[in-house]
């Protein structure tokens, strides 16, 4: 092998790693800010849920704790977060609508027991 052609291998060895280089130090300044993940969770689910989420995996070329990091950490979009607003709305009015009803319900029997006690 002519020792020009040996050079260019080498030199084209050394950008890529160089490329790589860079790539690997971008990472970890933009990981720096997070801890190493060590912490080892648990979950119990079906096997067709662990299935599903294992091709989910597959399909976006990470693995499977990878998925549920991104999916968990991930910040709700316009309609989450507007889903959750109408979420706490109706919750916080069948509350009341539950209120309402049991003071209508106690009324009505004291109605019914004040006509009761009328007619003898």
């Amino acid at each position: 092998m002519p020792m020009k052609l040996l050079a260019d291998y080498f030199f084209i060895d050394f950008v890529t790693m160089h490329i790589i280089m860079i790539i690997i130090i971008n990472v970890i300044m933009r990981g720096s800010k997070m801890t190493a993940q060590t912490a080892r969770i648990t979950i119990l689910s079906t096997p067709d849920f662990k299935i599903w989420l294992t091709k989910e995996a597959e399909q976006e070329g990470i693995s499977l704790s990878e998925l549920v990091r991104r999916r968990c950490q991930a910040k709700p979009n316009k309609d989450e977060v507007l889903l959750s607003a109408l979420v706490t709305e109706v919750q916080h009015a069948t509350k009341k609508a539950k209120i309402s009803l049991g003071k209508g319900l106690k009324d009505a029997k004291t109605v019914l027991a004040e006509l009761r006690s009328a007619k003898k």
